[in-house]
């Protein structure tokens, strides 16, 4: 077993074990810039700086950390009295995004202007850029998120998309029947275009060092996302709520960090329960807009028609009194079904994810957020879009059975096992 030395109040300490290491670095005893060395370091390293493998430790050698001992007059409960899985405390770790507008202003415009200058060709380049600000100040228990996608991936995506919109515009101007059929292929083609983006995105998605993975087949693709879309109409709508359940199981029930895999444990019955609600304050709002219509509007009407008007006011009333009552109901069904999805998700060996997201705080910013940018002429896109990653990572914790330092560990060293030999198959992302 490797010997491990580390450096505390100008002493030096050792020899201990790669599992004493990580306890001392779990209750803060060290930090990541503590110097540690063993025979397999060249020199003194700061703990931060140590290849993940050296610090592995054996699933035996874990179940034989002690515990962290709570501090004297502490009022922590006993580690038995503490909720357990499989015999480990959970504990929960908050997500945090610590980015700023100033900051992705610099790299929003420069993407907005290199992008026009270059006819589109620099978007990939952009987009990997925001997501790597995005990922990088995100932070899960203090450590970052990484994106490892390559812009070259992304720009041939962008070129095929971009081919069979150009080829079905061209179609849809000289050979409409063409243009009919054209637009049925790139349907058929969509539950692949979506497959192959949740695996790029996963298969560069990074954290501690592990990286995620996308585990559905294209055959289920296809199933969720287009021979049962063919059903709404027949169903007159009703499976709707089922679709969506099937696709959230889909999307959720196959991610898994490194080889912990989830599942998603949901039942459809509550995006039944969620839809019928929605539908039922639709029809309220309906009725509500049909009277403000038929009355305050009605006066309205009267009297531009009257004076020789459009009756603009009235179009205004009608209009704002249908859209933004119906996009407050459709944020209401999308956030009380996207918290259940997560929610009723468990990750294999980790623990589960929750997402306390509310639809009052959601309205708030959407309509705070677009006519911020509509007033700034959209130079506050990145303001709204910064404070909407702030309020998403707030609103997310993760209960963890265990340490997550020692989970990551076994899933990295699991994850070296299982080589890099299909990272070809994820070499192409094409988005909307």
């Amino acid at each position: 077993m490797r010997s491990w030395y580390y450096a505390l109040d100008g002493a030096q300490n050792g020899p201990v074990t790669a599992a004493e290491i990580l306890r001392l670095r779990a209750e803060g005893t060290l930090g990541d810039e503590s110097s540690v060395w063993c025979t397999d370091l060249n020199e003194w390293t700061p703990l931060r700086l140590v290849p993940m493998d050296l610090l592995v430790v054996p699933m035996a050698a874990q179940a034989a950390v002690p515990p962290i001992a709570p501090a004297r007059g502490s009022a922590k409960a006993p580690a038995s009295q503490e909720p357990q899985v499989n015999g480990r405390s959970e504990q929960e770790l908050a997500f945090e995004f610590t980015g700023s507008a100033s900051e992705y202003f610099r790299i929003w415009i420069v993407n907005v202007v290199l992008t026009l200058l270059t006819f589109g060709i620099y978007a990939a380049w952009a987009k990997v850029r925001t997501r790597r600000y995005f990922y990088s100040n995100t932070l899960l228990g203090g450590k970052p998120f990484d994106f490892t996608g390559s812009p070259v991936a992304i720009l041939k995506g962008n070129l095929i998309f971009g081919a069979l919109f150009a080829a079905y515009n061209i179609l849809l101007i000289f050979f409409p029947v063409a243009a009919f059929c054209a637009l049925l292929l790139i349907g058929a083609v969509v539950p692949w275009l979506i497959w192959k983006a949740l695996r790029f995105r996963t298969h560069n998605t990074v954290h501690r060092n592990v990286r995620m993975r996308f585990h559905g087949a294209l055959g289920e693709a296809y199933k969720v996302y287009l021979w049962m879309g063919l059903l709404v109409p027949l169903t007159l709508g009703l499976i709707l709520p089922y679709l969506g359940f099937r696709q959230k199981q889909y999307t959720l029930g196959n991610m898994a960090w490194g080889n912990s895999r989830a599942q998603m444990r949901g039942e459809p019955g509550f995006f039944y329960l969620s839809f019928f609600k929605a539908v039922g304050l639709q029809l309220l709002v309906i009725g509500l807009d049909l009277a403000l219509a038929l009355g305050i509007g009605g006066d309205l009407a009267t009297k531009d028609v009257k004076n020789g008007r459009p009756p603009i006011a009235f179009i205004t009333l009608v209009t704002l009194g249908a859209y933004l009552p119906a996009f407050a109901v459709f944020l209401y069904y999308r956030v009380r079904t996207g918290n259940y999805a997560i929610n009723s998700t468990d990750w294999a060996g980790v623990g589960r994810i929750q997402s306390t997201r509310r639809v009052r705080d959601l309205i708030w910013l959407y309509l705070t957020n677009a006519l911020a940018v509509l007033f700034s002429v959209g130079l506050l896109a990145p303001w709204a879009r910064v404070r909407m990653a702030r309020y998403t990572a707030s609103r997310t914790r993760l209960v963890v059975a265990g340490d997550l330092a020692l989970i990551a560990q076994e899933a990295a060293r699991e994850e070296s096992a299982l080589g890099e030999a299909g990272a070809d198959a994820f070499d192409v992302e094409v988005g909307f």
